[in-house]
């Protein structure tokens, strides 16, 4: 069993429930000791940028080919699927054998937490600033010498110094996203990135302020300036069924996530607008909102002044 979701232990968890809905469901006890005994479930990792179907391309396409293919996406060359298992089981499935760039580990934590933080995190620390700045694609966004610099600064000085590998493996990892970010014919929407970007903050990001904070003894600054833009970009009003937020010019956009999250975040900003609160008040409440970010983030010395500093030349 394989499962490819972007989640840590993803094997562990699939396998914990097929026996939980085995119990549930009253199933046999020799099913459900086979289940746990002959059947492996490995906590796999999948690298590669998707970005679904060619929506702006699929008519040329098809007018090219001859015939229409819904199940069409796209795809960057890239990728890489690290499986922790025994490297024997190529033997039976022969992935690796087959020429594919498949990894076979003993401990897959190195290339979840990489990815995670670095590529992921890249994606995550990019959509709330882009959209607010009026950019639509991470290619427009590395095409942007301000952009590229914040992005290139916060992974090598930032990201990367806070995770506990050989620093020249990671830079080179890092090195290769920048490069894949810039592939042209990748057209990955911002929009789509920011879907739930504060579940992704917590997962992505958060740990990389914190453990940075933790060596250096201050805060890493881009991704304080990355915090201060995602609570900007959660600054919404409702408008037929949907939140809709304006960008540093007036353009509107759309933020879907949990729906208590934008709720908190709507409400702490109409208060705002309203003059009942200061925005240092705003920002201690995100911070202290343990339902976010499952702690308490304004014990942290200065985060919030420097969110503040940042997001007072963000709002009108």
């Amino acid at each position: 069993m394989l499962p490819c979701e972007l989640l840590e232990r993803n094997g562990d968890s699939l396998k914990q429930y097929v026996l939980k809905h085995s119990r549930d469901w009253d199933l046999p006890k020799p099913f459900m000791e086979w289940v746990d005994r002959d059947n492996l479930f490995l906590n796999s990792l999948v690298d590669r940028i998707v970005t679904g179907f060619p929506a702006n391309e699929s008519d040329t396409l098809f007018a090219e080919w001859g015939y229409k293919d819904t199940l069409l996406n796209t795809a960057e060359p890239y990728h890489l699927w690290a499986i922790e298992g025994d490297p024997c089981i190529d033997q039976r499935l022969p992935l690796q054998q087959s020429g594919l760039n498949v990894r076979w580990v003993k401990d897959l934590t190195p290339y979840q937490m990489r990815k995670v933080r670095i590529l992921n995190g890249s994606h995550t620390l990019l959509a709330p600033l882009g959209i607010l700045s009026g950019l639509e694609e991470v290619k427009q966004a590395i095409d942007h010498p301000e952009f590229n610099q914040f992005l290139s600064n916060a992974i090598e000085k930032e990201i990367i110094p806070s995770l506990p590998f050989d620093q020249n493996e990671m830079m080179q990892y890092g090195e290769s996203v920048l490069e894949r970010f810039k592939n042209p014919f990748v057209h990955h929407l911002l929009a789509d990135i920011s879907l739930n970007s504060i579940s992704k903050f917590k997962a992505r990001l958060l740990p990389t302020l914190e453990e940075y904070h933790e060596a250096n003894g201050t805060l890493p600054d881009c991704i304080v300036r990355g915090f201060s833009g995602l609570i900007r970009f959660y600054r919404v009003n409702e408008m037929k069924g949907s939140y809709i937020g304006k960008s540093f010019a007036g353009k509107d956009y759309i933020v879907k996530d949990d729906i208590k999250a934008i709720e908190f975040f709507q409400e702490q900003w109409l208060r705002y607008d309203k003059g009942e609160v200061p925005l240092r008040q705003l920002i201690e409440a995100t911070l202290s909102n343990q339902y976010l970010w499952g702690k308490d983030l304004s014990d942290i010395p200065n985060l919030g002044n420097e969110i503040c500093q940042y997001l007072e030349g963000m709002i009108d």
